[in-house]
């Protein structure tokens, strides 16, 4: 009698880019879910922790028996796949290999050998015919973006943020909110969800000044007096994260403060401030990390980041009543402090999916994997931010014009004058939420099934 074959799963997430890490684990529990009949462990990575080349080998070196499948995801995925002593455990250790994307990186089909799973956005594929020649039937196209939000999921969400949160209703200083529990609104809110810089294909980040941003504050503002709703406001770990004036665009300058200055200016960093960028942090070691990593945005004791400041000013400045929104600031984690769930963005969708028909979703641009608000809020629209490149312009105009699950915000025209397509987004997502995960859950039939019959071990699908 055949024994039960065990599915190694090794995850490289990053706390930096929360839509790719969900992509992933969506990724993961789909698989998981297609093929039963296998065991299942977890291992889970940084993907920019200098240590995790190590922890990978030593844990590939624990699952000698079974199949390691190593999942990926964007630039930053794709740039830990580009160091030669992942590549030499992927070809030594026998590990099939899924990388997904928003967008194709420079060098990616060159580099065809270190994947056995490409995942990436259909009208990508249909633009670049290379793409299809090069990885054949190990490519799937994706039609939207894999997602773990699940309905079920949504009024716990709610309720476990309100609890945590029941007694910080009165934030000690404007500076220093304090999350606050999310209130009731019977004729449903506007929920505003926030990015920020975002990397191209080459690397390089796109940025928006805080001008631009204030701007956008204002127009929300004049958005939720016109539409006599509350605003829900959630910023994400990219908010505020980097100076504009980073003369290294792939590598910018880590914003950082000071407890008796606030916020420093850029032409006050020091030279040695100057040196905590994205890339030196990730080598630091997690001591080290841990204590540089008081002073960044989103910290435990630091206040709202200068571009949701800037945002929450254009608000003020629109004349909005100061009761009619309400800010959620993601807070990193961090094993000195003992803190609640760090982001409000699922609570936030839950408090809008409870009068769904009166609410209104918005999100940045640039985070495509927002669109899954889509599923849960059908007025979900996307707006436009200084940080989106012509990858995430084109997953807008699929979003919007192809599947109809979102719309592209206009702010010279009322909600009502830019209705959504519903019928069109009915069908293009009624149980479709899964559907992309899936997809890549399949394409991996052939490759599990060839490597358990070397292991003499074929479980059935």
């Amino acid at each position: 009698m055949l024994s039960t074959l065990t599915l190694y799963f090794h995850l490289m997430l990053n706390q930096q880019f929360l839509g790719d890490t969900k992509q992933i684990e969506a990724i993961q529990a789909q698989i998981a879910k297609r093929y039963p009949s296998y065991n299942v462990e977890i291992y889970s990575y940084q993907d920019n922790d200098p240590l995790a080349s190590t922890t990978f080998l030593k844990n590939l070196s624990k699952s000698r028996t079974g199949i390691s499948v190593l999942i990926t995801s964007g630039s930053h995925g794709y740039e830990l796949l580009m160091k030669d002593p992942i590549q030499k455990l992927i070809k030594e250790k026998k590990v099939i290999s899924v990388w997904v994307g928003h967008q194709d990186p420079a060098g990616l089909t060159k580099n065809k050998g270190l994947f056995d799973i490409v995942a990436l956005p259909i009208h990508i594929i249909e633009d670049k015919p290379i793409l299809t020649e090069t990885f054949k039937t190990r490519l799937v196209a994706m039609k939207a973006v894999p997602n773990t939000l699940q309905e079920k999921d949504l009024q716990p969400a709610l309720e476990q943020w309100n609890k945590d949160h029941e007694t910080n209703n009165e934030g000690k200083d404007e500076d220093y909110p304090t999350n606050k529990a999310i209130p009731d609104s019977k004729d449903g809110g506007i929920g505003i969800f926030l990015g920020g810089p975002a990397p191209k294909p080459d690397g390089s980040y796109l940025y928006e000044t805080l001008k631009a941003i204030q701007e956008r504050g204002f127009l929300f503002g004049q958005m939720a007096i016109k539409e006599d709703k509350p605003l829900f406001i959630v910023n994400g770990p990219r908010t505020g994260k980097f100076y504009i004036e980073s003369p290294d665009s792939k590598d910018p300058i880590i914003r950082q403060f000071n407890a008796e200055k606030g916020w420093i200016a850029f032409e006050d960093l020091t030279t040695e401030q100057k040196k905590i960028t994205v890339n030196s942090l990730a080598k630091l070691s997690a001591a080290q990390k841990e204590e540089i990593s008081e002073t960044l945005a989103h910290a435990h004791a630091t206040p709202l980041d200068p571009e949701t400041k800037a945002f929450i000013e254009g608000i003020e400045q629109s004349g909005l009543d100061k009761n009619r929104y309400h800010i959620f600031d993601f807070k990193a984690p961090s094993s000195k402090y003992k803190q609640p769930k760090r982001s409000a963005y699922e609570a936030v969708i839950a408090a809008l999916y409870n009068c769904k028909d009166k609410s209104i979703a918005c999100y940045s641009g640039e985070s495509i994997s927002y669109a899954e608000i889509a599923y849960f809020i059908p007025q979900t629209y996307a707006f436009e931010t200084g940080s989106m490149n012509s990858g995430h312009y084109n997953a807008l105009r699929r979003l919007s014009q192809d599947l109809h699950m979102v719309r592209k915000l206009d702010f010279n025209k009322g909600i009502n004058e830019q209705p959504i397509n519903m019928s069109e987004k009915l069908k293009s997502t009624t149980d479709k939420s899964q559907q992309d995960a899936m997809q890549i859950a399949n394409a991996l039939e052939p490759l599990l099934k060839a490597e358990a019959r070397k292991q003499q071990k074929v479980p059935q699908s």
